[in-house]
């Protein structure tokens, strides 16, 4: 059997045999870039914030921390809306209101 993969399809599959926790490694990078950004920063580069912390999303506890994600989750819809992705907007929105939890109106 031949495989075929672009080149950077072919670096990614080799650097996530390396990782050992992929979710951990991106949950990281997405905290580490949200934390480093001023609020321009992270409205500049929503993408790849909330793409990063997406792939982590499994690891996420703190309420709080989901509060917040959700608020990213909001604005980066707002964002594919404008650029006419709305399929990409429903995802995101979608995400934002799992990240309430069952419990949120006894809650807030």
């Amino acid at each position: 059997d031949e495989v075929f993969c672009f080149s950077h399809e072919c670096i990614q599959q080799t650097l996530y045999g390396t990782v050992k926790e992929p979710a951990e490694t991106h949950l990281a990078i997405g905290r580490s870039i949200w934390s480093a950004l001023s609020e321009e920063g992270v409205k500049e580069n929503i993408f790849l914030v909330i793409n990063q912390l997406y792939w982590g999303k499994e690891l996420l506890v703190d309420q709080r921390e989901k509060y917040g994600i959700a608020s990213l989750c909001h604005f980066a819809a707002e964002s594919a809306v404008r650029a006419t992705n709305f399929g990409l907007a429903l995802g995101f929105l979608n995400w934002g209101i799992a990240l309430f939890g069952e419990n949120h109106w006894r809650e807030q």
